[in-house]
């Protein structure tokens, strides 16, 4: 079964939670169900995080969640090779935005991408996108600069 992320696992960290989480998860229901055939008490269920649990639900996709179905599932998200695009805004993005931004790098660029954003007030607006081998620089700081030779030329033929 091919797997894709859910747009709210787009770090690199959150990857790597949800990896961890699964892989307790897992273990947890190892040894429940040693402890079920034993006669003692298992431990309470591990508690996970939202992004966790909408992956599991779509992995899962209606299947009973066992021990071989959650091994699947951690051979896939560690078979994952994303690329991770670093983004420069002036603010860091609303979760609107963020999610909008995920989705149009996963369906445009790859599937797997993944997203570190970041925040630098200097650029004044637009974007700095930094990929493992390109710097795509959209910052108003980068127009201002680029056109500094044209301005005084706009200026001397107004009016």
């Amino acid at each position: 079964m091919a797997f894709s992320l859910p747009s709210v696992v787009y770090t690199p960290q959150l990857l790597q939670a949800v990896d961890f989480e699964v892989e307790r998860l897992r273990a947890w229901m190892s040894d429940s169900a040693i402890k079920h055939k034993v006669g003692t008490t298992p431990a309470p269920e591990p508690s996970h995080s939202p992004e966790t649990q909408l992956v599991l639900d779509s992995w899962l996709a209606g299947k009973a969640m066992n021990v071989t179905v959650l091994t699947e599932l951690i051979s896939q998200l560690r078979a994952l090779k994303p690329v991770t695009v670093y983004v420069t805004l002036a603010a860091l993005p609303g979760e609107t935005l963020r999610l909008h931004l995920v989705q149009w790098f996963r369906t445009n660029c790859r599937e797997d991408v993944l997203i570190n954003f970041s925040a630098d007030r200097t650029i004044g607006g637009g974007i700095i996108i930094r990929t493992p081998n390109r710097i795509f620089d959209y910052s108003f700081k980068q127009r201002l600069v680029d056109g500094r030779l044209k301005l005084p030329e706009i200026i001397r033929h107004v009016g």
